[in-house]
């Protein structure tokens, strides 16, 4: 089966593709070629356990945002260049990579859930709660949508997985320099970003799968 009779991608828009795009054109060149697709995209299991293991190691420790922040780019850079690779390569891992990449970005994100209830204060932990909920109905929405259209959309309103790393990246850097200070005004914002950002998608969805249905109802009557 090809990728366009399973799922087709929209060209992505977001705010940081420019930087995607050049550092995926100069990173390419870099891999070795014993390194595979699919060796890259399972990296997101390493990244995801060291995280948790870093978290307990380093849990009453700064440097910890520090390397949660390092974690977070390498895996930005093996999820950047696992489908490059696969496609100059002609791997033909297209179902299999839709699948894998998606969903260990998913045991990633619950990865960091994990490590931050690890690290935070007992206190901060309804917090994390709600955003980990908060991101597994956002990822539920978006794979329910790419597969009710047969396409699937890298980012939203400008914003991908790009941007959102960057902001962790910000925020664990905040913390490393702050310590507890901005803690939970931090995680407020995040925990009501977060249910602006779902609320927003749902309600764009809504609204283009109701046009698409009553296109469909009109063209059928024709």
């Amino acid at each position: 089966m090809s990728e366009n009779a399973f799922l087709s991608k929209n060209k992505s828009n977001h705010i940081l593709y420019p930087l995607d795009k050049y550092l995926k054109n100069r990173l390419i060149m870099l891999v070795p070629r014993f390194i595979q697709t699919y060796h890259l995209t399972m990296f997101t299991l390493l990244w995801s356990l060291l995280i948790i293991v870093l978290a307990y190691i380093f849990e009453d420790s700064r440097i910890i945002y520090l390397l949660i922040s390092i974690i977070i780019i390498l895996q930005y850079f093996t999820d950047l260049l696992d489908g490059e690779v696969g496609r100059r390569r002609d791997t033909g891992l297209v179902l299999w990579g839709f699948f894998m990449d998606h969903f260990l970005d998913y045991v990633f994100l619950c990865s960091l859930g994990i490590g931050y209830f690890i690290i935070f204060p007992k206190s901060m932990d309804i917090y994390v709660a709600i955003i980990v909920i908060l991101i597994s109905f956002m990822f539920q929405a978006v794979m329910m949508r790419a597969i009710t259209m047969k396409q699937f959309n890298i980012s939203t309103q400008g914003i991908s997985a790009t941007e959102i790393r960057l902001l962790l990246v910000i925020i664990n850097i905040v913390f490393f320099a702050t310590g507890m200070y901005f803690t939970q005004f931090l995680l407020m914002i995040t925990v009501a970003t977060c249910a602006v950002g779902i609320f927003a998608y749902i309600f764009e969805s809504h609204k283009l799968l109701w046009e698409v249905d009553m296109n469909n109802k009109k063209n059928n009557e024709n």
